[in-house]
């Protein structure tokens, strides 16, 4: 009986304190993530103020890509910067395909924002997440090849996600992000309503 008991000590009880130990090593780290995958926009509302006139464009789905930094304040709390590119073709304007137009029409934005993480208590080697963050966006309307239209404007993003600890110093993840920004202001009567994108990323991170 004493020998089935201490076999069940070092198969059941050893195992789960190494556990412990692993996820105690992998909190309380400064860290950097890259993130890439799918980008979503809904549709936004254009409007010419001068001419009185208005049209809804809709995008193709695009990419986005991210670069954060992140920072502890204890070992579930953590601050960090990011920022990235997210790029989407215009699909239509008003209804109209804009290959029909014979040109293209692309919809870039640039994030920088302010973030604030929580992470759920580690389960194995796998560890979830939700964040929200503030910043500004940067909007860039590109049609062909030189002609620009460009805009700063409020923005906020919220994410959830859950990270797979490859090592001491690694982590892969999925990630879900939701980024919204205020209305925009181009110039020259040219105007568009804030609008949603859906990101769904996998991100590599750097613990150190």
């Amino acid at each position: 009986m004493n020998t089935i008991k201490r076999i069940l000590a070092v198969t059941v009880v050893t195992p789960l304190f190494c556990a412990s130990l692993r996820a105690e090593a992998c909190r309380d780290q400064s860290c950097v993530s890259f993130d890439t995958g799918l980008a979503l926009q809904q549709p936004v509302t254009i409007r010419d103020t001068l001419g009185g006139t208005s049209a809804k464009a809709e995008f193709a789905p695009g990419l986005r890509f991210d670069l954060a930094a992140e920072y502890p304040l204890d070992e579930f709390w953590s601050i960090g910067l990011e920022t990235g590119i997210i790029f989407n073709p215009v699909n239509s304007l008003g209804g109209v395909p804009i290959s029909s137009l014979g040109g293209s029409l692309d919809f870039y934005e640039f994030p920088l924002l302010f973030d604030v993480t929580y992470r759920l208590p580690p389960q194995g080697y796998f560890q979830a997440y939700v964040s929200a963050g503030v910043g500004g966006v940067a909007t860039w309307f590109y049609q062909d090849q030189f002609n620009y239209s460009s805009d700063l404007t409020l923005g906020y993003q919220v994410a959830i996600g859950t990270n797979y600890e490859l090592g001491k110093n690694w982590e892969l993840g999925l990630a879900y992000k939701l980024l919204g920004t205020t209305r925009r202001d181009f110039g020259n009567g040219f105007e568009a309503d804030g609008n949603l994108t859906h990101s769904f990323l996998a991100t590599l991170t750097c613990k150190f």
